[in-house]
């Protein structure tokens, strides 16, 4: 079974940086549930950083970081949110597992 992001619709243009751009992405997990959220893009520095707030059954805060040394470019992203429905946060440890397995793959 594919699991990630299954759809991403653009819902809102942001500025010539992006900026409050809306963007609705549904994701797959091996749970038989398909997890939907949006994410605002709050903050850009071109090369360097690109921030959100995301809002729906993930709710919270992701920030981007691109560095560049040695001829290699790093990504890192800090992602903090928390699910919003009640049966999720009692499925936490069994999403959490889930998660990870699509965050790696």
């Amino acid at each position: 079974m594919v699991r990630g992001v299954e759809k991403v619709e653009k819902l809102k243009e942001g500025d010539a940086n992006q900026v409050g751009a809306l963007m609705r992405y549904t994701w797959k997990s091996k749970l038989p549930y398909r997890l939907v959220f949006e994410m605002e893009t709050t903050r850009v520095e071109p090369m360097s950083v690109i921030e959100g707030r995301a809002i729906g059954e993930l709710q919270g805060h992701g920030i981007w970081t691109l560095s560049y040394d040695n001829g290699l470019t790093t990504a890192r992203y800090d992602w903090n949110v928390e699910t919003t429905k009640a049966w999720m946060n009692v499925l936490a440890p069994v999403l959490d597992r889930s998660s990870a397995g699509i965050m790696t793959s």
